[in-house]
């Protein structure tokens, strides 16, 4: 038994460290919990004493006599400082003994009104922490990892899943105390039997096996219901950003069904947890119930035996194990809260390690602007193992000059401006700035010297103006907004809204057309003014008209820049002074506009098909 108990302690000690580091990442303090401990722990003592005084005061009330107080140490020494106010003594002892389980009482709970105040504080404080931890983990990861994890999904992790940790160490707080209660309570119940109390111990290995089977259960049916909910608010965030693709397929009633059917799902786990944390109680009451009836059986065997003279211990013997029954049940209600949160626990877990998050290793080395050029050397590239996406890339970027980089969609044109970019891991010595490799750059000095305007426009729920100078480190006045606008021809449609540049676009930009979202996106890379400016695909939501407007704002923007422009257009590249031909992740042609149609290959052949002059 002894060695069986050893086991234990020795499998318990990793799953402690475990915990311990945990709480640690979480930036969760144990310091913090010391005074709401202590606070606790006089509380309980304070408890304990309005107990042990209703033993006399009971007592005394049965036999109508409490002489024996003058027996009793210390409380004969504060009954004489007690005024005698009543004529009769049993009575002023009466009312003295009733002010002091009064005065305890009151104090206690004024104490466990502070303290659930500060535990409340703290609480809420350790919410905001560990919401900032994952949400600065998020930021760090690397674009992979945001391509194969579902937005809704690290929303409910961010905003629902770390609520849990706030309310796990409240409830470790409540367990504290629900110990410290324990602890007098069941010294108060030895020094009043012994022999009960040893009666009483033998029935908690069953409670506490009787638990544990269903706690077991309750773990492993929230892995299945956190999944089901994982799934859920994945099809719900899928559903709510297709809305239109949907209605315009009349989709609407398959989604419902799926809707329901998943919807359907989550309920039933949630039901079947909800079965087995029911079954808690009538186990707890039932093993309470024959531990009762035991208890009085010896009780009133003892009472007839010794007289009304112990029939006040009884009585408080009775209560306090009533009240550590009831602290049990919260003892059994917390390891079940801890069983169903166990498997987001695991999910927060997963937010803590390096593992699948595709971190981004940033060199020391400042960037301070390119001096020569940009050489990409036998580059390769996977977004998986097996299928390779840029194999063997081999091209230059010269400082002013325009790069273009053209190809079939799927062809690696965005993946190149992506590894520059520095939005995922590239292989050492695969990218090399005036012929130091990129890697050993520190990546906020590099992107710091880039501006970017990409296909898929990113914009967020706010005014025109917040949109253009987000990122910008400086004050920006609004005549170098109005500067960009023009270049951007913007100026036009901004002065036509209702607040100018201060008019809310909505949720991704819903209230503009697709070529303004395109122009802002633009007129953001013009006000940041970086010396190498990435153009990937546009022009490729403006129409024609549009296009050609825009066209003269980014042959300005470029002339003294850097450039590399990701065409389908090929239009938009009439200018560029060397481009690049990608075909299935490989560089099949460069050179100049002139020289490739001379040759008549595969550019060529994307010339012809858009029929330019």
């Amino acid at each position: 038994m002894i060695q069986k108990q050893k086991t234990k302690l020795k499998e318990l000690y990793p799953k402690f460290i475990k915990a311990k580091n945990f709480f640690i990442k979480m930036d969760v303090k144990i310091y913090q919990l010391i005074i709401p401990i202590i606070l606790a722990f006089i509380a309980s003592a304070l408890d304990g004493l309005s107990i042990s005084l209703l033993v006399p005061l009971i007592k005394g009330v049965i036999d109508r006599d409490f002489s024996f107080l003058e027996d009793v140490p210390i409380l004969n020494n504060l009954l004489d400082l007690f005024p005698s106010i009543f004529s009769s003594p049993d009575f002023s002892s009466f009312i003295f003994i009733l002010s002091l389980i009064f005065s305890a009482t009151l104090l206690k709970q004024v104490i466990l009104y502070i303290n659930t105040l500060i535990i409340g504080y703290r609480t809420r404080k350790i919410t905001h922490n560990v919401r900032k931890i994952i949400f600065n983990r998020y930021m760090n990861f690397g674009k992979k990892f945001f391509d194969k994890n579902n937005t809704g999904y690290l929303q409910m992790v961010l905003m629902g899943h770390t609520q849990i940790i706030s309310d796990l160490v409240n409830s470790i707080t409540d367990l504290i105390n629900w110990f410290t209660q324990i602890t007098i309570y069941f010294i108060l119940m030895m020094i009043i039997s012994i022999k009960m109390t040893l009666v009483l111990l033998i029935f908690f290995p069953v409670y506490k096996y009787s638990l544990e089977w269903i706690i077991k259960k309750i773990k492993k049916t929230s892995k299945f219901a956190i999944e089901a909910g994982k799934n859920l608010n994945k099809k719900v965030f899928n559903v709510l950003s297709c809305i239109p693709l949907i209605k315009i397929y009349n989709n609407e009633e398959k989604e419902k069904e799926k809707f329901s059917q998943m919807s359907q799902e989550t309920i039933k786990w949630d039901f079947s947890m909800q079965k087995k944390m029911a079954l808690i109680g009538p186990i707890r009451n039932t093993i309470s119930l024959i531990t009762i009836s035991i208890l009085v059986l010896i009780m009133t065997y003892l009472a007839l035996k010794t007289g009304s003279g112990g029939l006040s211990f009884f009585i408080v013997y009775f209560y306090l194990f009533k009240k550590i029954n009831d602290m049990m049940g919260g003892f059994s209600n917390f390891k079940s809260r801890f069983a169903q949160q166990s498997a987001t626990l695991e999910e927060l877990k997963k937010m803590l390690d390096n593992k699948d998050k595709f971190l981004i290793s940033s060199g020391s080395k400042e960037f301070k602007g390119l001096k020569n050029k940009i050489e990409f050397k036998n580059l390769n590239f996977f977004y998986d193992k097996e299928v390779p996406v840029l194999k063997n890339i081999n091209f230059t970027v010269e400082k002013g000059k325009i790069t273009a980089i053209v190809g079939h969609t799927g062809s690696g044109k965005t993946t190149i401006v992506n590894l520059l970019l520095g939005l995922y891991e590239v292989n050492p010595k695969s990218i090399f700035i005036d012929g130091i490799d990129i890697k050993e750059f520190d990546i906020k000095s590099l992107r710091k010297h880039m501006s970017v305007v990409t296909q898929e426009i990113f914009l967020f729920n706010d005014t025109v103006r917040k949109n253009i100078i987000y990122g910008s480190k400086r004050k920006v006045e609004d005549k170098e907004i109005i500067k960009v606008l023009k270049e951007a021809r913007l100026d036009d449609f901004v002065k036509r809204l209702p607040e100018g540049i201060n008019t809310f676009i909505g949720d991704r930009g819903v209230k503009l057309s697709g070529g303004e979202k395109q122009r802002i996106s633009i007129a953001r890379a013009l006000l940041k003014g970086s010396e190498i400016i990435i153009l990937d695909e546009a022009t490729s939501s403006l129409d024609s008209t549009t296009e050609k407007l825009i066209q003269d704002a980014i042959n300005s923007a470029i002339k003294e820049r850097t450039g590399i422009v990701i065409a389908h257009r090929l239009s938009t590249i009439k200018n560029a002074d060397k481009i690049i031909v990608l075909e299935n992740g490989k560089v099949i042609e460069q050179g100049k506009l002139k020289d490739l149609i001379a040759k008549k290959r595969k550019f060529y052949e994307y010339w012809k098909e858009q029929k330019f002059d």
